[in-house]
């Protein structure tokens, strides 16, 4: 949120994103403000689809964090308000227990009925949800966390899997292959559904390999070129890029010369 209202640094990102054909800024919401407000304005003004991101459980649920009424009525609030403002989807991340949680497929039952509330709130105002889940849900249900797409799949309108190869551990050998890493990842999601998957998968890349930051130039393009490709050839519905730091430089030279 700090970056979409620093006007000076959103405009620039708006520039280049538009020179290489992004469509869509993924833009977190912890409060309203009107600079906030204005400058989603800006960012639609310049035909680019608005998804609000917000974090449920900071660092994972409790299971007291599930029933926490104050909590989730929060919740609420800001996603109505990112909806009053034209968000085109919301998308909720951290959607799960902390993974020290017990594991019991309980788990992903009892997030499963808080994504159900959100999901009906916003099928009233005919916008989709979108979740951020675990790459290793990808590949198989979490007892752990909770996470279990085909469950999760009856109450929202897209996936975001979060596939940074350099999170699969052991992260040396995963980062060194990307393109494979989230081509599998992708390939394991649709064999969930036997490859008809009933809702959007919008894939997470990273725009840099976060174990090896002092890659050079050249690298970090040819890394997120990869990931890109992995993504159009597993034909999902597109891909979002995370950046911790908002730092898209690499990402916007590896589509310009795709």
């Amino acid at each position: 949120q700090s970056t979409v209202t620093n006007t000076m640094v959103l405009k620039k990102i708006i520039y280049r994103s538009q020179a290489v054909g992004i469509n869509t800024f993924v833009v977190d919401i912890n409060s309203p403000s009107k600079k906030y407000a204005e400058n989603i304005a800006l960012i639609q003004s310049h035909d680019i689809d608005y998804v609000a991101r917000i974090v449920l459980f900071p660092g994972g649920a409790s299971p007291e964090d599930v029933n926490n009424h104050a909590l989730l009525e929060n919740r609420y609030q800001l996603m109505d308000y990112a909806v009053s403002l034209g968000a085109k989807a919301i998308q909720l991340d951290y959607v799960r227990y902390k993974p020290t949680q017990f594991p019991s497929p309980e788990n992903a039952k009892k997030i499963n009925a808080v994504i159900k509330t959100f999901h009906d709130r916003l099928a009233r105002r005919h916008v989709p949800l979108e979740i951020a889940v675990f790459g290793i849900a990808s590949f198989a249900p979490s007892d752990y966390i909770g996470q279990n797409l085909k469950l999760f799949s009856k109450n929202v309108d897209g996936f975001a899997p979060m596939l940074y190869p350099s999170h699969f551990m052991p992260y040396p050998y995963y980062s060194a292959r990307p393109y494979q890493t989230i081509l599998q990842a992708l390939n394991a999601l649709k064999m969930q559904f036997q490859g008809n998957v009933p809702v959007k998968v919008y894939a997470y890349i990273e725009a840099s390999n976060y174990h090896y930051l002092s890659m050079a130039p050249k690298d970090r393009i040819h890394y997120i070129s990869q990931e890109i490709k992995a993504v159009k050839e597993a034909k999902v519905d597109g891909f979002y890029v995370w950046s911790a730091n908002n730092s898209y430089q690499y990402l916007f030279d590896a589509m310009g010369r795709a």
